[in-house]
């Protein structure tokens, strides 16, 4: 499918200015703080600004142990950081939920499916909306139920009825228009 010039400027100057974008401290007090630690060190996501880089590689650490071992703890974790994060740093979870569904979307639909008001819910239906917006109206039907139907075809029959059910319900939650 191609992208018109327009749309790629467009996602270029989203990107751009996604990254250009400051972040605030969101409070300081230790009630406020996240509550998680990166290889045993504890991090704050609150304290986080967009020159610091080690919000990406600690997540990117949550992420790759999470796509050895699929455990539910880097799933905590990254959830503790998505509650405590926005501008670059929600931009930045939006992205690696994404990736992380793509490759593995069982174990990441169970969870989800166990933890309903998780706020890793609203991260993976940003990334999935944000990753759509380059497309038309009409591609957008079809890589969205493109999408859905790859989910499901990957996770091998690992996923039940119900774990079916919701993923039609994530799907009808992911929005690329708000984007627009």
């Amino acid at each position: 499918m191609r992208m018109s010039l327009a749309k790629s400027v467009f996602l270029c100057c989203l990107i751009t200015s996604c990254h250009n974008q400051k972040m605030e401290n969101i409070g300081s007090s230790t009630a406020e703080k996240a509550d998680v630690t990166i290889d045993g060190l504890p991090y704050d996501a609150s304290a986080n600004t967009t020159n610091d880089i080690p919000f990406q590689d600690s997540v990117d650490v949550l992420q790759n142990t999470w796509l050895r071992s699929e455990s539910d703890t880097q799933l905590e974790e990254l959830e503790s950081l998505a509650v405590k994060s926005d501008g670059e740093a929600s931009d930045y979870l939006c992205t690696t939920l994404k990736i992380m569904f793509k490759e593995k979307p069982a174990p990441l639909i169970i969870y989800l499916d166990k933890n309903r008001n998780s706020a890793l819910y609203g991260v993976l239906t940003d990334g999935l909306g944000v990753s759509l917006v380059v497309y038309n109206k009409e591609e957008r039907i079809t890589e969205k139920q493109q999408l859905k139907v790859n989910a499901i075809k990957s996770s091998n029959g690992k996923l039940s009825k119900k774990q079916i059910d919701f993923i039609d319900r994530l799907f009808e939650d992911v929005s690329p228009e708000k984007f627009d």
